[in-house]
């Protein structure tokens, strides 16, 4: 029976991990469409910031990729700080020399690390 931080991670995980899924195989040219584009970058910012806030917690439960996922979790919540926050216009630093193949390859491993930890 899974627990309702394994139902919300595992969610999460599936969303976060296609937001970078979907785009990445729609450079690669194996898809036509591309979700990520119509969804707004506030509402993106937001699931990356609950992303590396449940790794955070998911990483407490964890035995084998605690110390990985409590980096990744940082990492994931910074940067998702960082956007959120220049967002909406509270900071003026942007994070525009990441590209965007690296953004989604960080969602995808959150994705997988936040499906990994759903199973306790």
């Amino acid at each position: 029976m899974m627990t309702t931080r394994g139902i919300i991670s595992l969610v999460l995980g599936v969303i976060v991990g296609l937001l970078g899924l979907l785009p990445l195989f729609n450079q690669i040219k194996i898809l036509s469409f591309d979700i990520s584009s119509s969804i707004p970058a506030f509402i993106l910012y937001i699931l990356v910031v609950a992303g590396g806030i449940f790794l955070l917690i998911d990483s407490v439960h964890e035995i084998t990729l605690r110390w990985i996922s409590v980096v990744l979790g940082i990492i994931v919540v910074m940067l998702g700080m960082v956007g959120l926050l220049s967002y909406m216009g509270i900071i003026a630093f942007k994070l525009g020399f990441i590209p965007e193949l690296l953004w989604n390859i960080i969602y995808i491993v959150t994705g997988v690390f936040l499906i990994f930890g759903s199973g306790d």
